[in-house]
């Protein structure tokens, strides 16, 4: 599932993958590819139906821009609860905190991180 805010540049990065994956030739047939757009609650019951999870958005990773990271399970918790890294951290934690009461937080779960160099208006990378 991408996220992200094509409207404010590298912001939108995590959408701009997920069109990238579905104009790929012959996508998996066991792979959901979900363009989550600006993050609502509406995205709750495909997180809460999935067996694994894989978000890709832009984030504070402290590196340079576009250095790409990979958080998993406890390891992406850990970084939504912290302070502000993604643009959508509180949405994100928030979606993820209501699976788990529900004991739907898929257990397998991963957040790609792409570290932004402008989130300022814009429709490109």
């Amino acid at each position: 599932m991408g996220i992200g805010n094509v409207l404010l540049g590298d912001e939108g990065v995590g959408v701009h993958v997920i069109r990238y994956l579905r104009d790929c030739p012959e996508p998996s047939a066991k792979l959901a590819i979900v363009d989550g757009g600006t993050l609502s609650f509406n995205l709750l019951p495909i997180i809460e139906t999935a067996g694994s999870l894989i978000v890709i958005d832009a984030a504070m990773i402290g590196d340079e821009a576009g250095a790409v990271r990979c958080l998993v399970g406890d390891e992406l918790d850990a970084f939504l609860g912290t302070s502000k890294h993604t643009a959508h951290e509180i949405g994100l934690r928030e979606l993820f905190d209501m699976a788990r009461m529900e004991d739907l937080l898929p257990r397998r779960r991963a957040l790609i991180g792409i570290h932004p160099q402008s989130v300022d208006w814009g429709e490109g990378l």
